[in-house]
């Protein structure tokens, strides 16, 4: 999900040098495809998934786990602010609630989308993958967190991971976000080319 919202030209890939090549004119939207295309392309079953070296580390410029334990403070990449300040949105993906409820204290408007009924996804992917396994562990906290979070402001959408399994549907979810979030230029040709690329990766890769 949150690459197919990165293929816009107002959104940033979770990737420092590539984020400041967008804000700098360098990198379009065909070029962020390419890129997804070309890292999808380079894993092999056995591999460890590496969210297609786009991660929130890379573009904070910091180990997330910081958000819940804050040794010496957090400090961000140099253009973090500025990227804050600007029409530019970015996108974080979190596991924990910990860390959410941290984010949300940091971003005070920050949008957050839920995800519903995760749990034959993660099985699909993660129950017999030691490497990830520790998502599938965390499913038994899952409802209970969720209404948690259900409780905050500014949840904007649940998305339903089941709608995963469906192209129509997956890019139906993601044209709702577009507009929820204001984001221009909604071209389901590109984001279906990643959407089938992504979902036969994960069928290939499954064990």
């Amino acid at each position: 999900m949150v690459n197919c919202l990165g293929l816009n030209d107002l959104t940033l890939f979770p990737h420092d040098k590539l984020a400041l090549l967008q804000m700098e004119g360098n990198f379009t939207v065909e070029d962020k495809l390419d890129y997804l295309l070309a890292q999808l392309s380079g894993i092999k079953k056995g591999d460890f998934w590496n969210d297609l070296n786009l991660s929130d580390n890379l573009f904070f410029g910091f180990d997330k786990r910081q958000y819940i334990d804050p040794w010496r403070g957090i400090h961000y990449n140099s253009f973090v602010k500025d990227v804050s300040n600007s029409d530019y949105r970015f996108f974080r993906a979190s596991h924990d609630i910990r860390e959410v409820l941290a984010i949300k204290k940091l971003w005070k408007n920050a949008k957050i989308v839920l995800f519903t009924h995760p749990h034959a996804y993660v099985e699909k992917r993660a129950k017999k993958d030691i490497k990830i396994k520790v998502y599938y562990d965390s499913l038994k906290y899952h409802e209970e967190h969720l209404e948690e979070l259900r409780k905050l402001s500014n949840v904007i959408y649940e998305f339903d991971v089941r709608r995963y399994e469906s192209e129509t549907e997956t890019l139906d979810s993601v044209k709702d976000l577009y507009e929820i979030l204001d984001l221009p230029n909604y071209d389901r040709e590109k984001l279906a080319t990643y959407y089938n690329a992504w979902y036969n990766k994960i069928e290939e890769i499954k064990l």
